[in-house]
């Protein structure tokens, strides 16, 4: 499809297609339950603001199962490239770093980093909010898109937090559990999907855990570590140190401290080891022997 306005196909990409016949066609093959994607290239010279708009709503509002949004991308020997460069579209600095993911060109009407803003906006509205599958039911097929995206390494919090939905309503609670906390460990870690996930918390848009799962999901872990004088056994204290993990490590030698004591695995007894646990922390215990 690449646009949702006919004056860009027209006159900048020149793609002789009559949006109004697309719904058409997609209705057509929804009616043997087909799977429809559709590819969107979005931030050519020439292009305005209302244009991309225009393009963004046409996504929000034709049904299809899964949007890719690309970002037009000035690849060596193109004629893009060579408008780019000739009406200072793209600093020389940016040549090598474009991609279909990032955005180069700024131009008089938009700038590359909120192109790059757009185009993630519209994505995690599209495929993830608003799946189509979910919404219809199709808990299956829905799950492979966000399995795809997943196995990819995108680390991407929405893929592990929809594809748990997707689990959940499909009855595998254990899978479920896990991607609900590889969501909440990624916001945790990294900021800017934090502020996203908090920019559609703002809108209204609610990032629920079932109840039945979210009190296993926040559990504390407690980690005891046993050789932690080993080269292993320090690394993890560190760990635990920086990420701020409640964490006991056992030493040969007889100092203590505390998050650490005297043990020793062959002659001491464990029961009297777990003594030194909060008993709040003993459901949830990690033993790691280094």
């Amino acid at each position: 499809i690449e646009s949702g306005f006919e004056r860009v196909l027209r006159e900048i990409i020149h793609k002789p297609l009559n949006l109004n016949m697309v719904p058409k066609a997609i209705k057509s093959l929804r009616k043997y339950d087909f799977y429809v994607k559709g590819l969107f290239v979005i931030g050519f010279p020439g292009e305005t603001i209302q244009d991309l708009n225009t393009t963004m709503e046409f996504i929000k509002n034709v049904e299809l199962n899964w949007v890719d949004v690309f970002i037009a991308t000035p690849l060596p020997g193109s004629e893009l490239l060579d408008m780019c460069i000739s009406q200072g579209y793209l600093p020389e600095s940016d040549i090598v770093n474009v991609n279909f993911w990032h955005a180069g060109i700024s131009t008089e009407h938009f700038k590359a980093e909120d192109l790059e803003k757009l185009q993630q906006y519209t994505v995690i509205k599209k495929d993830y909010i608003n799946n189509l599958d979910m919404k219809n039911g199709n808990y299956q097929r829905a799950l492979l898109n966000f399995s795809y995206v997943i196995n990819a390494k995108h680390e991407n919090p929405f893929a592990y937090f929809y594809a748990a939905q997707a689990l959940t309503k499909l009855g595998d609670t254990a899978l479920a559990e896990t991607y609900f906390k590889n969501y909440e460990n990624i916001i945790a870690q990294n900021a800017n999907w934090r502020k996203i996930r908090d920019d559609f918390v703002a809108e209204g848009i609610e990032f629920d855990i079932p109840k039945n799962i979210a009190s296993r999901v926040n559990e504390e872990k407690f980690y005891l570590i046993i050789g932690a004088s080993s080269f292993i056994g320090r690394y993890l204290v560190e760990f635990c140190k920086a990420t701020e993990k409640n964490f006991l490590g056992t030493y040969f030698s007889h100092r203590t401290s505390n998050n650490g004591v005297h043990f020793d695995l062959v002659n001491d007894d464990f029961e009297n080891l777990l003594k030194c646990i909060p008993e709040k922390f003993l459901s949830n215990l990690q033993v790691v022997i280094c």
